[in-house]
């Protein structure tokens, strides 16, 4: 399994939410996701400020290691 680092996190530009409420995804990140025309992602937001995309198929695998980095976090504030 692997586990999140600062350096997991990239940014990639700007882009602009259009008059029908569309968004689009910057070119380097549909290539890096391998996404196309079509393809459904599970959308999520906090606090009315930090967007994530995840493709269905990655899912289960994103909750089983974030559930391990709880874990940590849970046995660290007990020290």
């Amino acid at each position: 399994m692997s586990h999140f680092s600062p350096n997991d996190f990239k940014f990639y530009g700007m882009t602009t939410v259009g008059e029908r409420g569309q968004i689009v995804i910057p070119k380097e990140v549909r290539s890096v996701m391998k996404t196309h025309s079509g393809e459904k992602f599970f959308v999520f937001a906090h606090d009315d400020e930090i967007i994530a995309m995840i493709k269905p198929e990655k899912f289960n695998s994103l909750i089983k290691e974030m559930t391990g980095v709880l874990k940590r976090i849970k046995k660290y504030k007990k020290t």
